[in-house]
């Protein structure tokens, strides 16, 4: 069984990390690592970072906030497993994400990365139809519903990385993310599309997650 680097940028989003990294403890059933970045982040905030700390969870430290592309190149540098998992801090994985994409990467070796979907987007850029759940069981159970469909991954040549799993060999013909660009969604079309030269970009559409972040238009609003 691969190990699982699970690899998590994180820039005043200390208030999400718990409930993220909760949601690994519960849903992840392979050997893993957590490598949590911290982007720069302002003065007093450095022992918030420290009560996450655990025996399962690296925490590294940028000097200067230098934007996502810099903090994913240290997490990268420093990753021990076989497989990367790029995860933003508000991120709650549901049962079975990270074995459904796991599944496919090694089953389907001409696929390079796979994406999850978030399960409530904004109205104009909803992926499905908004469920309607609160706290873990519910979230768990309409992300199970949303699974049972069973359908397969589609190519495309762009993913976000907000829930990205990739390969270590694709990673190294990749390379590090650009630096240059400082805008995460720029970092992920620019580091995707080349990843694509790598293997063929996948989405993931019957695999689920929760996320919170303005960055992707999502809604806020949760109790889990």
């Amino acid at each position: 069984m691969p190990k699982l680097s699970i690899i998590i940028p994180v820039y005043r989003m200390n208030l999400t990390l718990q409930q993220c990294l909760a949601s690994i403890r519960r849903t992840v059933r392979i050997p893993y690592e957590v490598i949590v970045v911290d982007d720069g982040a302002p003065d007093g905030e450095e022992a918030l970072f420290d009560a996450h700390a655990t025996d399962d969870m690296r925490l590294l430290r940028a000097t200067e906030h230098r934007g996502m592309a810099h903090a994913l190149s240290v997490g990268l540098q420093a990753a021990e497993g076989d497989v990367m998992l790029f995860l933003h801090a508000d991120v709650m994985l549901a049962p079975h994400t990270v074995e459904d994409m796991l599944d496919v990467l090694i089953t389907r070796p001409e696929i390079g990365a796979v994406s999850a979907v978030a399960m409530r987007m904004h109205e104009h850029r909803r992926f499905c139809p908004q469920p309607s759940y609160s706290g873990w069981e519910n979230f768990a159970a309409a992300a199970e519903q949303m699974r049972a469909a069973g359908h397969a991954p589609h190519p495309t040549l762009y993913l976000e990385l907000f829930c990205l799993m990739t390969r270590r060999d694709v990673v190294m013909a990749a390379g590090l993310p650009d630096e240059d660009y400082r805008t995460p969604c720029v970092t992920a079309i620019d580091y995707t599309l080349r990843m694509t030269r790598a293997g063929v970009s996948a989405g993931n559409p019957a695999v689920r997650i929760c996320a919170s972040s303005r960055e992707r238009s999502c809604a806020r609003a949760r109790d889990i």
